[in-house]
């Protein structure tokens, strides 16, 4: 297997502050007790953003292998493992053994390539200049456009039309600098393109519609909403300071802002309601029907929209990145619970009240840090720090030292 990143593996053993929590890489080189299935297809879950596949989070989160390589937060389809850097490598869910990988021909650097998404047997992916698609099978190339720019952000696929949405930043346009191009998934060839001052996160898609938040100049942010097929503006709104990625429900689109969780009408673009949280400056918000799971800097809350009923707050946890990710059971997060004076770590929380499960500590390198949301599966977490070799899977085995002293 081709490594090129630096790889920075913990030497000190995780410190277990509940039942099933580890710490980092001491513990790694295991087979999960069973194969994780589920679909985490795109940087979001689904085209909705919703972030909650219909898995269980596992009742401990031990480390079980690593493997792979780079930046990039992974996928989960199919029993496999997509990850990327310099090559895109397919993997094994429960054991991380490489199945194939793809060479890029690219810089071996988050900016250089962005986190694809898997429809229809397609890998897509975008890079500098260019949008391609591997096989998933085996990662032969089935089709490769070029496309002036960088990769400005995730790929986002509506599975039902088989159409993917990718944004390149054009630096050298004066009005212009960043471009949403729509694609047909099994051709590769462009439907439209609709033009922004810049992009923040990956679009969201809901029924006939695409959602995204950038700039409209150098101090306006706005969410822009297009039509799917056409590309045609259908309306456009001017949040007050958008920090999240869209995430369409039955209700409205969700967009994270400071404090509060705003919802707009899919149809014209009319603020709901203004739901106001615990926290301040949320990072994240998944939603399990109408309960939204809210990531921010000052700590966790669950609230109810569009009431805004609020079911349980952890301020104690703080945000040490970016994303979380809803089971059948428990939510998911990259946090740093002050109480407990330990660097980042990924925790799972009971889904119903906040409580504390298990989590795992990212530690043993001088500036410990978590590269990427975690992504879920049935039965495993998988996440990217500064302390493993590429992803590292997490699941309910036994710490490795009661597996070795077991009879």
């Amino acid at each position: 297997m081709k490594f090129t990143r630096r790889r920075l593996l913990a030497s000190a053993a995780g410190l277990c502050l509940v039942p099933g929590c580890l710490g980092s890489s001491g513990d790694s080189d295991r087979s999960l007790p069973t194969t994780p299935t589920g679909v985490w297809n795109q940087s979001g879950n689904d085209a909705r953003n919703t972030s909650n596949p219909d898995v269980t989070v596992p009742d401990r989160g031990t480390p079980a292998w690593s493997s792979g390589s780079g930046l990039i937060t992974p996928l989960v389809v199919d029993e496999t493992v997509y990850t990327v850097d310099d090559v895109l490598t397919a993997l094994d869910t429960q054991t991380g053994d490489t199945r194939w990988q793809a060479e890029l021909d690219i810089a071996e650097s988050p900016n250089s390539a962005t986190q694809p998404a898997v429809v229809g047997g397609h890998v897509l992916l975008a890079s500098d200049d260019r949008l391609a698609s591997f096989d998933t099978t085996d990662g032969t190339l089935r089709w490769d456009r070029s496309i002036t720019g960088s990769p400005g952000g995730p790929i986002t696929v509506d599975t039902d039309r088989q159409m993917g949405f990718a944004f390149f930043r054009r630096p050298e346009r004066s009005e212009s600098a960043s471009e949403l191009v729509a694609f047909d998934a099994e051709s590769g060839d462009t439907t439209w393109t609709a033009q922004l001052s810049g992009i923040s996160s990956a679009p969201a898609v809901f029924r006939d519609h695409v959602y995204v938040t950038g700039w409209a100049g150098l101090d306006t942010r706005v969410l822009r909403c297009f039509d799917v097929d056409s590309g045609g503006l259908v309306w456009e709104r001017e949040p007050e300071d958008p920090k999240t990625r869209p995430v369409c429900t039955e209700t409205g689109v969700l967009v994270g802002e400071g404090a509060a969780v705003t919802v707009y009408n899919h149809s014209n673009g009319m603020r709901l309601a203004s739901v106001e949280v615990s926290q301040e400056d949320i990072r994240a918000i998944a939603i399990d029907d109408g309960t939204v799971f809210v990531l921010a800097g000052s700590g966790l809350s669950a609230v109810s929209v569009p009431d805004g009923d609020e079911q349980w707050s952890r301020e104690e946890n703080q945000a040490r990145g970016d994303g979380l990710a809803v089971g059948d059971n428990s939510i998911v997060a990259p946090v740093s619970p002050e109480s407990l004076g330990s660097g980042p770590s990924v925790a799972a929380f009971d889904k119903t009240d906040g409580t504390l499960r298990w989590q795992y500590v990212v530690d043993g390198t001088f500036s410990p840090k978590i590269v990427s949301p975690p992504v879920i599966a049935d039965g495993a977490v998988f996440v990217i720090s500064n302390t493993e070799t590429g992803v590292a899977a997490l699941g309910d085995l036994p710490p490795q030292e009661e597996a070795t002293n077991s009879p």
